[in-house]
């Protein structure tokens, strides 16, 4: 039986990051009108470089829209990061036969020298998953998958933790 499961999760936009947003668009706001002021003598030249700060201002505001793709397949985990719904990166790949741990994050989870990856969404409390990774070493995921993948990845998980889980009712 295979399994396939995916999910966009939004990554939540903090008060640095709307701080930046705000900087970033009152700059470009500032901008467009000291070119339109010094440079209206140059009627046609002036349009062109206009258009193309509003074109450069919109291009780095919306890269501000971050997305994360939890791709469940089979006995792997893919994680992809969207920016701006134009461009995709993966992240990371995860065996699910190298996880070590999987529950919902406590106020005391700490990475320690674990290789922390965040791929967490709005939802709280969002999830810990320790894994032994090929590239990074001990690792450890922060994300926020939603009830149908939860299962979805019980039923792949190392079967000492399927049994945990099961028992504790974590799902």
């Amino acid at each position: 039986m295979d399994i396939f499961h995916e999910q966009i999760v939004k990554k939540p936009n903090s008060g640095m990051r709307l701080l930046a947003l705000i900087a970033i668009t009152a700059g470009f706001v500032i901008a467009v009108a000291v070119t339109f002021i010094f440079l209206s003598f140059l009627f046609p030249m002036s349009f062109l470089i206009i258009a193309g700060l509003i074109y450069l201002g919109w291009y780095v505001i919306t890269g501000f829209g971050v997305e994360y793709e939890y791709i469940l397949t089979n006995d792997e985990l893919d994680i992809d990061k969207i920016i701006a719904k134009r461009k995709r990166k993966r992240l990371i790949s995860i065996k699910m036969s190298n996880v070590t741990d999987f529950a919902k994050q406590t106020t005391d989870s700490n990475a320690g020298s674990r290789t922390l990856v965040d791929c967490a969404g709005n939802e709280l409390p969002p999830f810990i998953m320790d894994f032994k990774h090929e590239k990074m070493g001990e690792c450890r995921l922060l994300f926020t998958p939603a009830e149908e993948m939860i299962t979805e990845m019980v039923k792949v998980l190392p079967r000492a933790l399927r049994i945990k889980y099961k028992d504790s009712n974590v799902i």
